[in-house]
């Protein structure tokens, strides 16, 4: 596809993520730790589900019918031993782009794109704004489960977007209460115009990652049945210990 964000080599990486905001590469997690995290997913979800469900029809009941169980379960993923061994493999992509620098990983996790629900998928922003002590940070993405297509909502980049710099935002107000937080960039519209849109159009064990200042969102699931399973990681490259880890977004 034309509008999808190419596949490269390892050691182009750099500057596509320097040009370009974000780079994709083809086969990098090995499927045998695809298969390991996958497995572990739907064994946790299978404690769950109802008799006959799917792992798609268990997220979406949870999401309408116990959001607070589906966060619960998105914080054991998050403790896995299998999305750890996922982590230990990026360090090829960081020690490629920031070779001199120590890594630390700020926080990883599975994101559900569910059908017709916008309650926890983000607008069009930059990661910067999340973290805005730590400018080097590397936000991974990768599918698990179903291939991430533009039938169930991929993400969407706005190339080049990230040599703008810090640009303007406004703290969207959430819908409900246990919502993500918003933090949407301004004047969008203007920036569609001058920076062309790309999705990721990806499998599992393929890896996209983005520079912190690139713009971006989690487009809306268009299916009716099949959910969006992306583990998402950052990791930063640091030359001092930071002050803070609460990332957490200030009033």
């Amino acid at each position: 596809m034309s509008n999808s964000i190419p596949f490269i080599r390892l050691e182009d990486i750099k500057s596509s993520y320097e040009k370009h905001g974000f780079f994709a590469i083809k086969d990098f997690i090995p499927q045998s730790l695809i298969r390991e995290a996958e497995v572990f997913i739907k064994k946790l979800f299978a404690t769950v589900s109802h008799k006959g469900e799917t792992i798609d029809e268990t997220v979406i009941r949870l999401n309408k019918e116990n959001s607070h169980q589906l966060y619960l379960i998105y914080q054991t993923i998050s403790r896995s031993i299998e999305i750890d061994q996922l982590r230990v493999q990026l360090k090829k992509a960081m020690d490629t782009i920031y070779p001199n620098l120590l890594h630390i990983e700020l926080g990883a996790g599975l994101l559900f794109g569910i059908p017709g629900d916008e309650r926890i998928s983000y607008d069009w922003h930059q990661e910067i704004h999340y973290h805005q002590e730590l400018e080097n940070v590397i936000h991974f993405w990768l599918p698990v489960i179903h291939d991430a297509t533009m039938d169930n909502g991929t993400m969407s980049v706005l190339d080049g977007s990230n040599n703008r710099g810090k640009l303007p935002f406004k703290k969207k107000e959430k819908a409900v209460p246990n919502s993500v937080t918003n933090l949407v960039i301004q004047n969008i519209d203007h920036l569609k115009i001058e920076n062309q849109e790309l999705f990721a159009i990806a499998k599992p064990g393929d890896l996209v990652g983005l520079h912190s200042y690139i713009v971006h969102r989690s487009n809306k699931n268009p299916s009716s049945n099949k959910v969006r399973f992306i583990i998402s990681c950052r990791i930063a490259a640091i030359n001092h210990c930071p002050s803070t880890f609460d990332f957490s977004v200030k009033e």
